[in-house]
């Protein structure tokens, strides 16, 4: 196999239409370097080494997930946390931020280490979503917290859209399954519990339960629309108020 050549340090001037796509530009373009700088190309590197991204992907981490949290919470106001938390981890989990930056072409400009560049690793979702988030952490240590909003809001507002519309189409079901989920690991369960009138007018009452708690109930003619007004009832009162013991 041959092995591919090392890759080299863009000038600032190469990293310009990068610092274009994500609508921000680097004081310290040092730190943008550095957030792209995989941990294999580092190991390679021949004294002085450099410092890998992996600091900064902690720091950036950690600020998309508050950025990404304080807006959600202020635009859905009838949310519950079950649902925000789920919302939350759709945004920013791996694979979507993979995807963000392979749309951003950050892939194109890591820096890398030979083993990683033969197989493919240039253009592996996890590296570049890794690489993303370092550069949130590289944008808030450069230009503040409001510098890291502006940057995340503006990177991630196709799937934010994208979250609002699928948000929009789903039932109150699914939405109870995620937030039951995210929360507790347990997905609910629903037990008709009675069913009164004559057939052509039959009303029937359903139950909804994660793990040993009733969480919600609701009425409906039919099964299906009793138990979406089940799991409306437990999400409108979200978190549960009963005791629920989370899933292994």
């Amino acid at each position: 196999m041959k092995v591919p050549p090392a890759p080299t340090v863009e000038a600032p001037s190469e990293l310009a239409a990068l610092q274009d796509r994500l609508g921000y530009q680097f004081a310290n373009i040092e730190l943008l370097r550095k957030a792209l700088t995989h941990t294999s190309h580092a190991n390679e590197a021949i004294d002085p080494r450099p410092e890998s991204n992996e600091r900064l992907e902690f720091l950036g981490d950690a600020a998309l997930e508050l950025i990404v949290a304080d807006a959600l919470y202020r635009a859905h106001s009838d949310v519950s946390e079950g649902e925000l938390t789920a919302m939350r981890s759709a945004v920013v989990r791996l694979d979507t931020l993979g995807r963000v930056g392979l749309v951003l072409g950050i892939g194109d400009h890591i820096l890398i280490g030979r083993g990683e560049e033969a197989t493919g690793g240039r253009h592996r979702g996890t590296i570049i979503g890794r690489a993303l988030e370092a550069i949130i952490g590289a944008i808030y240590l450069d230009g503040g917290v409001e510098a890291a909003r502006g940057a995340s809001m503006r990177v991630l507002a196709d799937e934010m859209r994208r979250l609002d519309e699928t948000r929009a189409l789903k039932d109150d079901r699914s939405r109870l399954q995620e937030a039951a989920q995210s929360e507790f690991g347990l997905t609910p369960s629903y037990r008709m519990v009675a069913a009164v009138g004559p057939d052509h007018a039959k009303e029937f009452s359903v139950e909804v339960s994660i793990g040993e708690g009733i969480v919600g109930r609701g009425v409906g003619r039919t099964k299906q629309q009793a138990s979406q007004r089940a799991a409306h009832d437990a999400l409108g009162r979200w978190p549960p108020d009963v005791k629920v013991t989370r899933g292994r």
